[in-house]
């Protein structure tokens, strides 16, 4: 089954070699096929997880597992690279099944090429993909099948987003997503702790250690506190 599209939607051996058996064994010509194979660029990688079976089929290699309840889980590899945007929006749509009244919660960074979708029926979660251009940058299979544990997203829906289904309290504004890390307790942390660059950031909430795309807001939290401090002291003296 492996061989076939059944569980693949590219890179299926079948596809490349005939028909025959061995008339003694019955084991198929692809035991023995000659072959040759060179590396293919990629582009980006991702993840879909959904409760609906789907075929997914363009220029990227899929993957299927069957998960338990129902749920099918695909790895992806692409080797065309992908336009960011509504085109994109629209696309991660269509791949994961989503219906014309479905709810969509997304998080989109065209500089550092990551892509995350969540989508809602009804506040329950249908599926899921997240894109980026290193596979380390996707989250891990326990967090994804938190998410679809959780009845209702009524609220916290962030969460999706950084696959974790660990209940939120109101910290005010996230800065750093995929460590759930607030402006307010980046702010604290370097008041107390003295913190004077964004390493020191991360070490301490590691913050910005992940995709990096919050690096920037930490910057200017860091210059703004800096300042901040230096005028206090000004005014002390």
């Amino acid at each position: 089954m492996h061989w076939t599209q059944t569980h693949n939607a590219t890179g299926n051996i079948n596809q490349l070699v005939g028909p025959a058996r061995d008339p003694h064994s019955g084991q198929p010509a692809s035991k023995f096929e000659h072959a040759a194979i060179e590396r293919l660029p990629v582009f980006w990688h991702g993840i879909l997880q959904t409760r609906k079976l789907s075929r997914p089929s363009g220029q990227f290699y899929a993957s299927r597992v069957p998960l338990a309840g129902g749920m099918h889980r695909f790895t992806m590899a692409g080797w065309k690279p992908l336009a960011f945007g509504d085109e994109l929006s629209d696309w991660a749509a269509r791949l994961c099944g989503a219906d014309a009244d479905a709810e969509r919660v997304e998080l989109l960074d065209a500089g550092r090429g990551t892509y995350r979708l969540g989508i809602l029926q009804n506040n329950r979660l249908l599926a899921c993909f997240f894109m980026a251009p290193r596979k380390q940058l996707l989250p891990g299979n326990q967090g994804l099948a938190a998410l679809f544990g959780v009845p209702h997203w009524q609220v916290n829906r962030i969460g999706i987003l950084m696959a974790s289904a660990k209940p939120m309290v109101d910290s005010g504004p996230i800065v750093c997503v995929c460590h759930r890390v607030s402006e307010a307790a980046i702010r604290t942390a370097i008041r107390e702790r003295h913190l004077d660059d964004i390493a020191g950031i991360g070490s301490a909430l590691k913050a910005g250690t992940n995709c990096g795309s919050c690096k920037g807001e930490l910057a200017e939290i860091l210059h703004s506190e800096i300042a901040q401090s230096v005028t206090s002291q000004e005014l002390v003296t």
